[in-house]
């Protein structure tokens, strides 16, 4: 029995649905249908809250979200996909020698200030992001960073719990605008991970439901 066929009416009445007033139960409802979606269903849910610039937050900050609630398996998961498309842009501007290096296109990465911004940004300490990375590998500093932007060096769960929130926000940022596809790579991973979701709140969760009652009633 498809997924219409098992929820019948609960689904139906989000078939249309937008995020401005959600359901005081749809949590609950999300809950049911989460039980017995297929994780591409779930996908194109989670894929719909993301693009929606009306009701939700931007995509980057609710890749945070999801980052912030995550195990240090899935964010590191989350992690290397983002650095898979943004690293090659960040090494592009080391090679081309623009605004300094490193620092500099690391400060463009997290909206500029310069390595000040970074420091700052990372709670101080003098090395800005690229130091906290590279203190993530045992102190291979800028090398090592290259490593992580190159994809010659995985981001490991041990490195990803140390990363904060903002950061993931940042580079979720700059990856979608480098390739929007990178966030049906981040569906595809939570999708994996309903119970997750829920942090997005009930208005991503109302457009996820309304677009997985389309995507059943299509099928």
């Amino acid at each position: 029995m498809d997924l219409m066929g098992q929820l019948g009416d609960l689904l139906q009445q989000y078939s249309g649905a937008q995020g401005g007033a959600p359901p005081a139960d749809v949590e609950q409802h999300y809950d049911q249908v989460a039980q017995v979606s297929s994780p591409a269903s779930m996908a194109e849910g989670l894929l719909a809250a993301f693009m929606d610039t009306q009701h939700t937050p931007s995509f980057g900050n609710q890749a945070a979200q999801l980052f912030g609630a995550s195990g240090g398996d899935t964010k590191a998961q989350v992690l290397n996909t983002l650095l898979a498309v943004a690293g090659p842009m960040m090494m592009q501007k080391m090679a081309g020698g623009q605004g300094g290096g490193m620092e500099s296109a690391l400060a463009g990465l997290m909206g500029g200030g310069g390595g000040s911004a970074l420091s700052g940004l990372m709670g101080g300490g003098g090395g800005g992001l690229a130091g906290m990375l590279g203190g993530l590998l045992g102190g291979g500093g800028i090398s090592a960073l290259e490593g992580l932007l190159s994809g010659n060096q995985q981001v490991t769960p041990e490195m990803a719990a140390k990363v904060p929130d903002e950061v993931v926000e940042k580079l979720a940022h700059q990856a979608a605008q480098q390739d929007p596809s990178v966030m049906d790579r981040l569906s595809s991973i939570y999708a994996e991970h309903p119970t997750l979701i829920k942090t997005l709140g009930g208005a991503a969760l109302t457009i996820a439901m309304s677009r997985m009652a389309d995507r059943s009633r299509q099928a």
